[in-house]
């Protein structure tokens, strides 16, 4: 019998769309449809790939995004936003035993994902992913 803290699943998709609608229920958040399905696929991301979330300063990151192409600053200033969600999200009971500010990543996150929608807004008239981000970045 597995420990009582490991959960078996058929489908990690599955998993995460029903651990991010309790997470959305607890805190009374209703966003769109294209928001929850960005943060399941997120998650899924995450869980499927080994990532070093502090291989390059966020802070860094964001602050240079602006310096190349649009689709450099759209990568660069996703890179802050999808890390930060992650680790405040994930991670937010271990922040203070790490000496991180939970706040820290909530700012930057939010601000980078205001970025993104103003960016999108802008040239493209690009829809989906402008409600996304300016979700995500309230």
């Amino acid at each position: 019998m597995p420990p009582s803290n490991v959960v078996a699943v058929t489908s990690m998709r599955d998993y995460f769309r029903n651990a991010v609608d309790a997470a959305l229920a607890h805190r009374a958040l209703d966003p769109s449809a294209a928001t929850s399905a960005y943060l399941v696929e997120l998650l899924c991301e995450y869980a499927r790939e080994q990532r070093d979330l502090f291989a390059r300063p966020l802070t860094w990151v964001f602050a240079t995004a602006d310096s190349g192409t649009p689709g450099e600053s759209f990568q660069q200033l996703k890179e802050v936003g999808d890390h930060s969600l992650y680790v405040a999200g994930y991670f937010n009971d271990s922040l203070p035993h790490l000496e991180l500010d939970l706040e820290y990543f909530v700012g930057l996150g939010s601000s980078a994902y205001r970025r993104l929608s103003r960016l999108l807004r802008a040239p493209r008239g690009e829809t989906r992913f402008v409600v996304v981000f300016s979700e995500l970045g309230r």
